[in-house]
């Protein structure tokens, strides 16, 4: 108990110390995120050692050698799949969410050594081996089970042992989030919250010996089984959680690390219960049956348990707005309480460990696309009657404002969605329209990086303009830091970031001929 108190103190004083100390920043993209992770885990020390093989060998006149150990019977759960989701919503430096997983696991194990049941002569002949199993957990309650908890296949028995153990998990985080760091491809949060969890763990031992009735001539089949029922269960677990995310980011690939520490306070349910059921076939036909408890146990307790989680993932950006990836997952559950051995209340320290698949989404970004976009070529109308003069129309517009485009970001807002609505209107009426639409970015950021961020925003919009009916050829390309507007010498951090901003731009170069009759042009109709 001391050692889980003093690793829960020291991480949470850790991660307070962090966030403490570090200034907020607010460039990460703002906006809801959603991820979904399809693990596989492995639980671990979820086993007790519910009884042993032994074997010994009938020396002849009723006697035997002594019980020869042949190793125990553990029970863990298997491994299975679990689902994770999470859910959070950023507005500049702060934000929230919520994150959570489930598993449901099960494990059994059987011993049958129906190998040594012979049938007569009785009793055992001299160097027969009988199989058997020592249960503890019975033999420590009464000595009516059997021979104190000491069952073994003989010719005169046939013998069955099952255990099964299972175990249900889940936990869910409610957070809120503060950014620490936030410097290009590198990204720091501090979670902090109010976790849930729970964990239900059930247990059966099962054993069952089939004696021929060799004592009532009237008496076919005598079948005894004794079992125990044991279960640890918990009622929602309630506690603080502290956490930090970070993220290193280069080009369309992302790594994700999170580490969260929490301690849950916990009410457990424990009970055991011992039952036997005996059953006689005679040889008329007829059978009788009766059951009976032979011993119970509960209680309720309360306790805390530590639990931390770390996730190491992988994320490939598909596009600007979903993402897909793989990584690793481990949750450790301290001195976390479970089924009861019979009569002792018993806790382990449960660990999760496991691989994920996980798809990200992210809501209210721009698409971004694949691969270079060509240009489109757009039929030419037919030419004007000769009657009309063809007047050429040539302008250059640049969208470059300090606002135009967010650090990192690719979607249009609305002061430069009413200044590409102005272009459109100038060109509703104007012919053979030719749109090269060229992207830039900041110098902060890789080269190819910048050049694939410059490419998204010129695609941001060609299909803003798309949308709004305009008829052209257009092309698109990226242009990344070139042709800087302000380069911002000895800056760094913030002050670099909204320095740079009017480079963050799109510039738009516009070919197009206007139709006018040759009234309005005061011409005589002849080029």
């Amino acid at each position: 108990m001391k050692e889980k108190t003093r690793t829960s103190f020291f991480l949470t004083l850790a991660l307070l110390a962090i966030v403490g100390i570090t200034p907020a920043k607010a460039d990460a993209p703002n906006g809801w995120r959603v991820e979904f992770d399809a693990m596989y885990l492995w639980p671990q020390n979820t086993d007790l050692d519910v009884a042993t093989k032994t074997r010994r060998s009938a020396l002849g006149g009723g006697s035997f050698t002594p019980p020869e150990f042949m190793g125990n019977i553990d029970v863990e759960p298997d491994s299975d799949f679990a689902a994770r989701l999470e859910l959070d919503y950023r507005d500049g430096e702060w934000g929230a969410g919520v994150n959570g997983w489930w598993m449901d696991a099960d494990g059994s194990e059987s011993f049958n050594p129906r190998s040594n049941a012979v049938g007569p002569p009785f009793p055992d002949p001299p160097g027969r081996n009988l199989d058997g199993v020592f249960v503890p957990s019975l033999s420590s309650v009464t000595t009516n089970i059997g021979t104190q908890g000491f069952y073994e296949d003989s010719a005169l028995t046939v013998l069955d042992f099952e255990a099964a153990n299972d175990l249900e998990v889940w936990k869910l985080d409610l957070y809120g989030l503060r950014e620490l760091v936030d410097t290009p491809g590198r990204q720091l949060d501090f979670l902090w919250g109010l976790e849930l969890a729970d964990m239900d763990n059930d247990r059966t031992d099962l054993v069952s010996e089939v004696r021929p009735g060799v004592s009532d001539p009237g008496i076919s089949v005598n079948t005894e089984t004794d079992v125990q029922k044991s279960s640890g269960d918990w009622d929602i677990a309630l506690g603080p959680v502290f956490g930090l995310q970070g993220h290193l980011k280069r080009d369309r690939h992302r790594f994700v690390g999170l580490l969260m520490q929490s301690v849950v306070f916990a009410d457990v349910d424990y009970s055991a219960r011992i039952t036997q059921s005996t059953r006689q076939d005679f040889v008329d036909g007829t059978v009788t049956q009766a059951s009976s408890t032979l011993a119970g146990y509960s209680s309720s307790d309360d306790d805390w348990v530590p639990i931390t989680e770390v996730k190491l993932q992988y994320l490939y950006q598909w596009n600007e707005q979903f993402s897909i990836g793989a990584g690793g997952f481990l949750s450790v559950w301290w001195d976390a309480p479970l089924a009861p051995e019979f009569s002792r209340n018993r806790d382990d320290t449960i660990t999760f460990v496991g691989v994920m698949l996980s798809a990200e989404y992210r809501f209210g970004r721009g698409r971004e696309p694949v691969a270079a976009v060509a240009a489109t070529p757009v039929a030419k109308p037919p030419q004007p009657p000769a009657a009309v003069q063809r007047v050429p129309f040539t302008r250059q517009v640049a969208v470059s404002t300090a606002t135009r485009f967010g650090f990192d970001d690719a979607a249009l807002n609305s002061a430069a969605r009413q200044e590409l609505d102005k272009l459109v209107e100038q060109l509703w009426d104007k012919r053979e329209i030719t749109l090269k639409i060229s992207g830039y970015s900041c110098r902060i950021g890789t080269q190819e990086y910048n050049r694939a961020l410059s490419e998204r925003r010129a695609q941001a919009v060609r299909r803003y303009l798309e949308d709004k009916g305009v008829v052209a050829t257009m092309t698109i390309q990226g242009c990344g830091d070139a042709d800087p507007i302000v380069d911002c010498p000895g800056l760094r951090g913030d002050a670099l970031v909204q320095c740079l901003a009017p480079n963050r731009r799109t510039e738009i170069d516009v070919s197009a001929i206007e139709v006018v009759s040759p009234e309005a042009s005061g011409t005589s109709g002849q080029p």
